[in-house]
């Protein structure tokens, strides 16, 4: 069996840090795609969308990283505004990853998150923020694991 590789770890390790100690969301989760039950009030989704290797000056020697990972804070409300809901969902987000910016240590550092706003009307008000970090890490030449 192959190892998984420090781009799915990366994810693994956002999703623990937004579960514990306490959730901060109905539904924590990994590359769930953008489908949120209708019963949901709330719920997070954390994925790996690319990487970006800096060019090794030495043969054989570490690969640095900067890979990008999202997360996304869904919020459904009916009395205030998708916004204002969301907006509620990203500061515990936000808080709780700033609060350990190496992921225990798996990383050098998350960085600061490039952060986009969505939402939508109707009988129930959806707010959709997107966080889009650019996590610096290291792998060893010719291997995809940590």
């Amino acid at each position: 069996m192959t190892a998984k590789t420090v781009f799915s770890g990366i994810v693994d390790s956002f999703v623990s840090i937004l579960n514990s100690p306490t959730p901060l969301a109905s539904i924590v989760a990994r590359d769930s795609g953008y489908h949120v039950p209708e019963q949901v009030g709330s719920a997070i989704n954390v994925f790996w969308e690319g990487s970006r290797p800096q060019e090794a000056g030495i043969a054989g020697a570490p690969i640095d990283w900067q890979t990008r990972i999202v997360v996304d804070c869904y919020a459904r409300t009916t009395v205030k505004t998708g916004g204002e809901a969301a907006d509620e969902l990203l500061s515990s987000v936000y808080a709780r990853l700033a609060s350990d910016p190496t992921l225990n240590g798996s990383v050098f550092n998350i960085g600061l998150p490039m952060i986009e706003l969505d939402t939508e009307s109707g009988a129930q008000k959806n707010g959709w923020i997107r966080l889009m970090y650019v996590v610096e890490h290291r792998t060893n030449e010719g291997v995809l694991h940590a």
